[in-house]
Parts: C-alpha cells; sequence; structure tokens
C-alpha cells in the first residue's frame, strides 16, 4: 500500500505529460496549417493591413501569433451564422486589426484571459484570496469588451464616411465635368487623396474589386451594403440607375451633392437643438460634485453633533 502511495506523483506527473503531449498533438495546430489559415482566410487588403500593424513591435506580432493559432482552432468549428454575422460587422469597421471572424473569436479569448488574470490579482490584493464576485466581473469585462469595440469602430466609420462623402462628391463632380469618364474619376479621387479616411479606403477597395472582374454595378452594391449608410446607398442607386437609363453621371453627381450639403445643414441642426437636453445630466453631476466640496465638512459635522446647534 505504502508502494503505490509513493508512485502517485509520478504516474500524476506521468498524466500531465500525457495531457500535454495530446494538447500540443491534437489541439495546437501546427506552424504549416497556421500559415495556410493566414493564406485563406484573408484577402490581400487585410494581409497588407496585418503585416503594416505587425511593424509596431515584437510584443504586437507575439499577439497575432496567438491570435493565428486560436484563429486556426475556431476555424475547425462551423458557428455559419455567427460567422456571417461577424463577418458583416467587421466589414462595416474596415476590418479593424485586419481581423475576420476567427481571429476576432481569438481577441475575445485573449481579453478574457486577461481580464480572468485583472480578477484573480484584484481580488487577492484586496482580501488575500480569490474574490468569485469580482473574477465573474473581469471576466464578463473580458469578453464583453471587443464587442463593444467592434460597434464603437462600426459607429465611428460610418460617422467618418458620411461627413466626407458630400466633399467626395463635389471632387467627383468636378473630375467628371472636366471630361473624365466615371471610372477614372474614381481613380483619380483615390490616388490624390492621401489621407486615411474610411471612404478612401473604401473607394480603393470597390476599385480593387472592379480590376479583378466584378462589375462596377456590383462593387458599388458591394460597398453601400458594407458601410450602410443611407445616403451612400442613395447615391450609389442613383447612380447606377442613371446609368442604365443613359443620364449624364456629372448631373446626378451635382444634384446628390446638393442634397447631401442641405442633409448635412439639417443633421447639424438637430444636433444643435439636442445639445441642451444632453448637457443637462452632466451639468447635474458637475453641481453636486460642487456642492458636496463646499458643504461636505459641513454636513459632516453637523451629522457629528460639532457645530453646536
Amino acid at each position: 500500500m505504502d508502494f503505490l502511495i509513493e508512485q502517485i506523483p509520478i504516474v500524476s506527473i506521468a498524466f500531465i505529460i500525457l495531457a500535454i503531449w495530446l494538447s500540443v498533438r491534437y489541439l495546437i495546430p501546427r506552424p504549416e496549417e497556421v500559415q495556410r489559415f493566414y493564406e485563406e482566410s484573408m484577402d490581400q487588403h487585410q494581409k497588407n493591413k496585418w503585416r503594416k500593424i505587425a511593424e509596431r513591435g515584437p510584443t504586437v506580432k507575439v499577439l497575432q501569433s496567438a491570435m493565428l493559432i486560436f484563429g486556426v482552432f475556431f476555424n475547425r468549428f462551423t458557428m455559419a451564422d455567427y460567422r456571417i454575422r461577424t463577418n458583416k460587422l467587421l466589414k462595416a469597421a474596415g476590418y479593424p486589426m485586419a481581423l475576420n471572424c476567427e481571429t476576432y473569436c481569438a481577441l475575445m479569448v485573449v481579453t478574457t484571459i486577461v481580464g480572468v488574470t485583472l480578477g484573480v490579482f484584484m481580488g487577492i490584493g484586496m482580501n488575500g484570496e480569490v474574490n468569485i464576485p469580482i473574477l465573474l466581473l473581469m471576466t464578463l469585462i473580458g469578453l464583453y469588451l471587443p464587442n463593444q469595440w467592434l460597434k464603437e469602430k462600426v459607429q465611428k466609420r460610418r460617422w467618418e464616411v458620411s461627413k466626407d462623402l458630400p466633399y467626395k462628391v463635389d471632387l467627383l463632380t468636378l473630375s467628371v465635368e472636366a471630361g473624365m469618364d466615371f471610372q477614372a474619376a474614381l481613380e483619380n479621387v483615390v490616388e490624390r487623396d492621401n489621407s486615411e479616411s474610411p471612404l478612401r479606403e473604401e473607394l480603393f477597395m470597390m476599385l480593387q474589386e472592379v480590376r479583378v472582374g466584378k462589375t462596377r454595378s456590383d462593387a458599388l452594391r458591394g460597398m453601400a451594403a458594407r458601410l450602410n449608410i443611407s445616403a451612400l446607398s442613395t447615391l450609389v442607386g442613383n447612380i447606377i440607375q442613371g446609368e442604365a437609363m443613359g443620364t449624364p453621371i456629372g448631373h446626378i453627381l451635382k444634384t446628390q451633392s446638393e442634397m447631401m450639403r442641405v442633409q448635412r445643414s439639417h443633421r447639424a441642426e438637430k444636433l444643435a437643438g439636442e445639445a441642451p437636453i444632453k448637457i443637462i445630466f452632466p451639468l447635474l453631476f458637475i453641481f453636486i460634485a460642487v456642492f458636496l466640496v463646499l458643504f461636505g465638512s459641513i454636513i459632516v459635522r453637523y451629522m457629528r453633533g460639532e457645530l453646536g446647534l
């Protein structure tokens, strides 16, 4: 009996080694599998962005490698509906950090692990032991943060495109009225724009799709579907309909540009009208904070009976 008890540590170590070997053999993907996933799951635009992000430093490269490994693992699952929904959001956000559905899931795993780690250290720092409520809270925060971050990226990108759209339409109008056809005008606007604006990036992606064989109408519809902005969808629909009916593109662009200016003015007036209402709550908290700073000590002394009243 004593002999069997003495062998328990050896057996435990053997099981741990076996578990590690099985994990490496069947769960952790091989380097060639990771490279194949990288080549097949990303288009050229995403690969360029991925390489550009990797230039920020070795820490970023390690994080990208971990995300690719987790991405290969998630690629083994079907999750068709979730993949469609997530890829739609990632397209609307402009593929931030060159993420696709699988690497986005990997990002969620990384942030969840960070949240769990922070929850453990916070509990130990407060009570000297793991605090379960804090651990669960930090785990949920780590799991929720990528989703909120992605939604904010989509909203910010749509707002930037809406703000930049009238200016780009004006440039297209000038180029078309100067004698260029619509395709050449688009290429001219993209080439002359050296900024990192989302609309310029979307136009560049649309032109790339046209160069690889997609029709211009389908490429325009795809761009409008990615961004899901009413002004852009209306513009694309009018351009496609005008080309089908033989209406001059310059006239369509000029009309749409004027409408966008009017809509932008109305939107600015609406936001200006909403500002006084939105500022009430911050002012209320500021007032409470100022009141506590000025009269907090007096209130505390009165509650203690130190004022002699």
